[in-house]
């Protein structure tokens, strides 16, 4: 152990000597990164320094085998003691197209636990390997399988689709959606937990936001979403806050184009100490909605651009006597 932790001090002293001398790692030779790799990648390093990043990185240039077979070892670790993954965090330097596909290989491994399988796919899709789309589309089929665990992996590789989706994947993941609805509800309440408009959740907190779902804000009234915002001071004193109250409505709602005014302004925030109001509407009118389902029949026969100015006008008008309320227009169709 005390070797080791040598060798490590003794690497990130060339790493900061080579910013003053460049070249100075690329001199070292590579029978000796092929010895250092394995120590490299599994120093009990927790922290993503710049200087540990690239650590990691000049040992994967300089011996890819050693350091991927490091790897592997310390996922299926990983995943053995804690069914989830932390190692691939050290890796942000090294994704490439061959770092991209010995992950992908990885992941088809059944031994895989769920939330291992989905950290690596949302790694290889933020680093935009196509292929891994393709893969979690090979998984997505009906019916669903019936183990728990494989029904946990598809709800989860179905749930990052979700977040990198664009209009060819949206055929797919709804035929699976409309036949099994507990399953696209779980695929989506998945998204909503961990997304706020982009931010995600697990970040909203040390940013001062928090996100509440059907605040009583009196009796027998439950708003949808309100989100409390507060400004910090380097003290942690709060020296600012913002509160939104957000009604949220399908296309198809008989109270579409009343509800922003009834419901989000009389009711919600009238005699409120909160005054900023958002409606957001879901919007799925498309070519491709089944002609039987019924709510099709009851959404305006409008454009989502025409949409979008007659809400914005809307809200507009309701906006005075310091109330401000601004409409949103999510393109939820098929496209």
């Amino acid at each position: 152990r005390k070797s080791v932790c040598v060798i490590f001090r003794s690497l990130v002293f060339s790493l900061n000597s080579s910013k003053e001398s460049p070249g100075f790692l690329d001199n070292i030779a590579d029978e000796i990164w092929q010895r250092w790799a394995s120590i490299i990648v599994g120093y009990p390093n927790t922290d993503k320094e710049d200087y540990y990043l690239e650590l990691v990185k000049q040992a994967y240039i300089k011996a890819p085998n050693e350091t991927i077979e490091t790897l592997n070892l310390l996922i299926d670790k990983e995943n053995e003691e804690y069914s989830n993954i932390f190692i691939i965090d050290k890796f942000d330097k090294c994704w490439c197209e061959h770092f991209n596909y010995e992950i992908l290989e990885k992941i088809k491994d059944k031994a895989l636990k769920p939330k291992v399988t989905q950290r690596l796919l949302e790694e290889l899709l933020k680093h935009g390997c196509n292929k891994a789309k393709e893969f979690v589309k090979s998984l997505i089929s009906y019916p669903l399988p019936s183990e728990e665990e494989e029904y946990e992996r598809i709800l989860l590789t179905t749930k990052i689709l979700v977040e990198y989706a664009d209009s060819d994947d949206w055929s797919l993941i709804w035929s699976v959606v409309r036949q099994d609805t507990e399953f696209g509800r779980g695929v989506f309440e998945a998204v909503a937990n961990r997304y706020s408009f982009g931010i995600k959740l697990n970040n909203l907190k040390n940013r001062g936001i928090i996100l509440n779902r059907e605040v009583e804000i009196r009796r027998g009234e439950r708003t949808d979403i309100q989100v409390d915002a507060v400004i910090k001071k380097p003290t942690g004193e709060v020296s600012d806050s913002v509160t939104v109250i957000i009604e949220v409505k399908g296309c198809w709602n008989d109270e579409l184009d009343s509800a922003m005014e009834i419901q989000l302004v009389n009711r919600y925030l009238k005699d409120n100490t909160c005054q900023h109001g958002l409606y957001l509407i879901g919007w799925f009118n498309c070519e491709q909605w089944d002609k039987s389902d019924s709510r099709k029949g009851k959404s305006p026969k409008l454009s989502i651009e025409e949409a979008r100015e007659k809400f914005d006008k809307q809200g507009e008008q309701l906006s005075q006597l310091g109330v401000k309320v601004k409409a949103f227009l999510l393109n939820t169709a098929l496209r």
